[in-house]
């Protein structure tokens, strides 16, 4: 049993590193989907809009491949997968903001970059989505 433990570690090990290499998509690799959780989030948030609420304005926001992101308040914004449930919006002159999604991927939540909190609602999930 002391033997196996390792055995089975490395195994796993050996398959998320092996899976990376798996993923094709070079635009989806670019922005950090490099597991089966990061790409089925990738997968779901390319091609969605959202409804961005904050300081009681709405702003449309658009997810693009390879971390293009359309929306009027952030020009020359781009995002980044962090982890299975959260990006990171990057702007150019004002740094990260980490924005994190609801299980059920119908709303997100952040606090933008001064420390304000805001949230996104979900308007037009990607058609390409798969269960």
């Amino acid at each position: 049993m002391k033997t196996f433990r390792p055995l089975f570690a490395l195994l796993i090990v050996s398959l998320t590193t092996a899976f990376g290499d798996l993923v094709s998509d070079p635009a989806a690799k670019a922005v950090g989907a490099t597991e089966f959780q990061t790409l089925a989030l990738y997968k779901r948030l390319v091609g969605s809009t959202w409804g961005y609420v904050f300081h009681g304005n709405t702003y449309d926001v658009s997810f693009g491949q390879g971390g293009t992101i359309t929306v009027s308040p952030w020009p020359g914004a781009t995002w980044r997968i962090t982890s299975a449930n959260s990006i990171a919006i990057k702007h150019p002159k004002l740094g990260e903001m980490a924005v994190r999604f609801s299980p059920e991927f119908k709303k997100w939540i952040c606090k933008d970059w001064g420390g304000d909190e805001g949230r996104g609602i979900l308007r037009n999930a990607n058609a390409t989505v798969t269960k």
